[in-house]
Order: structure tokens, then C-alpha cells, then sequence
């Protein structure tokens, strides 16, 4: 009902302007339907981060299980064995999060945490094991298309 009032409040007002003053008003109104609608579009095109799983005060998204998924293939990719297709991976793979989840929070309560020195020694043990250079580690994750900034936050897990 409000939306009616606001319309023929417009109404009203177009009514008491001058022909010049209602051109340029619907100029105006044209370019702002106009950029809504662009912008709906856009909106619409992207993708949301839905929420798959509440675990205590925090969620579990779609983006963090499209981030495991990532970093579960390029380990079996490097690993020398076949990937299943995503559906098969997705159920054991949103477990493993909670589990995750529930563990981190018990890590907190706890006040343990995996300090930068540790992070740095677990990379360089992972580089020897599979004779690279931290550059060259850095540079297979990242081709694989992982973020290396999300490998590592896997690793302090």
C-alpha cells in the first residue's frame, strides 16, 4: 500500500512541473531504472556464499567447501591418484570441515594455536619431501589453482 502512495505522490508532483522540468525527471527516472536493472543483473550473475553448515557460534560456506574441494584435488592430482568427480568428494570433504570446526574451537578454548615459525618449518618439511624450493612449493600450488594463502590456512588446521 505504501508503494501506491509514493506513486501517486510522484504523480501529483509531475502534474504541477513545467514540460521541461517532466522531460529532464523522466530522463533522470530512465537512467535510474536503467542502472538498477544493470545492477540486479550483475548481482544476479554472481554467485552467493551460502551458508552449509552452522558448527556452534560459526558456518561452514559454500566458498570454503569449494576451497576444500580445490585443495583435496591438487593433493591427489600430486599424489599421482584419480580425483572423483566432485559429488563423490563433496559429503566426506564437508565433514572433514566440521570435524574441523569442532576441533578449532577446542584449540581456541584451549588457547593453542600454530605460530608462524611452525607454519614456516611444516612448508619446508613439505618442500624437502617433494625435493622443491619453498618458491617452487609456492609455485605447484598456485598453478594448481589453489591460493597459497588458503594452503596455508589448511596447514595451521
Amino acid at each position: 500500500m505504501e508503494l501506491v502512495s509514493v506513486f501517486l505522490d510522484l504523480k501529483h508532483f509531475l502534474g504541477s512541473c513545467t514540460a521541461g522540468v517532466r522531460r529532464q525527471l523522466r530522463c533522470a527516472l530512465l537512467v535510474s531504472v536503467t542502472w538498477i536493472a544493470l545492477s540486479v543483473s550483475a548481482a544476479a550473475e554472481q554467485s552467493l556464499n551460502r551458508v552449509m553448515v552452522v558448527v556452534n557460534e560459526g558456518v561452514i560456506t559454500e566458498a570454503d567447501l569449494n576451497r576444500e574441494v580445490a585443495l583435496a584435488e591438487m593433493e591427489l592430482r600430486s599424489a599421482g591418484r584419480p580425483v572423483p568427480v566432485r559429488d563423490v568428494l563433496l559429503p566426506g570433504l564437508l565433514e572433514e570441515l566440521i570435524v574441523d570446526a569442532l576441533l578449532l574451537g577446542v584449540a581456541t578454548r584451549l588457547s593453542i594455536v600454530v605460530s608462524n615459525q611452525e607454519l614456516a618449518y611444516a612448508l619446508m618439511t613439505i618442500a624437502q619431501q617433494n625435493r622443491l624450493s619453498l618458491t617452487q612449493l609456492r609455485a605447484t600450488i598456485t598453478d594448481t589453482g589453489v591460493a597459497f594463502e588458503d594452503y596455508e590456512s589448511d596447514l595451521r588446521k
